[in-house]
């Protein structure tokens, strides 16, 4: 069967299904993607499973604990280095540590509410979107309060606040200290 050449800038409805020909695997050259295979070596490494976070005798989620580590980390560096710098310390600390608090608040109302949303189907996209504009507001509001009162005091609070990334980007570093004990190597546990 002879079929006429398919414009591929032609919108697809206008295309035939009786014009298009199936193919086989066979007809697909999978040499470039054996000889790959072959090349790659890859070794399989056994999922070691984690040991819970407990703190205050309670088990939290592992990811939001090192994320915490990691703005409390962040906001020590901050409070050590950078009032040094300001005229008004204590204007620029009272404005970090509530931008830190306000940061706390925002990682475990995520925490909350992918953990209340994640199984609820179609209708928790419009409550994950209305939960997150609640954040949005809030912190635009503590912005504004601040920028009101104080130039430092705002400036301390959005630097709080940038803690949030600086946080996530550390999480990866937090979990290979926490977890650089608990993980050993299957070869050393056999030797011995």
């Amino acid at each position: 069967m002879e079929t006429a050449p398919v414009d591929k800038n032609e919108p697809c409805e206008n295309v035939n299904a009786d014009e298009i020909e199936p193919r086989s695997v066979d007809d697909y050259d999978t040499e470039d993607e054996t000889e790959a295979e072959e090349e790659d070596v890859w070794h399989e490494v056994p999922v070691v499973p984690e040991k819970p976070v407990m703190v205050f005798g309670r088990e939290v989620n592992a990811v939001l604990f090192e994320m915490c580590m990691g703005l409390l980390a962040y906001a020590v560096i901050c409070q050590a280095v950078i009032p040094w710098f300001t005229p008004n310390a204590l204007s620029f600390s009272l404005g970090l540590w509530l931008g830190i608090i306000t940061a706390y608040a925002y990682l475990f109302h995520i925490w909350w509410s992918i953990g209340r949303y994640i199984y609820m189907g179609a209708a928790a996209a419009i409550m994950a979107r209305k939960q997150m504009a609640l954040r949005y507001l809030v912190i635009i509001v503590i912005l504004v309060t601040t920028a009101i009162i104080a130039t430092l005091l705002f400036l301390g609070t959005a630097l709080g606040l940038f803690g949030i990334k600086t946080a996530a980007l550390m999480q990866p570093l937090v979990r290979k200290l926490r977890t650089r004990n608990e993980v050993a190597a299957p070869e050393a546990n056999e030797m011995t």
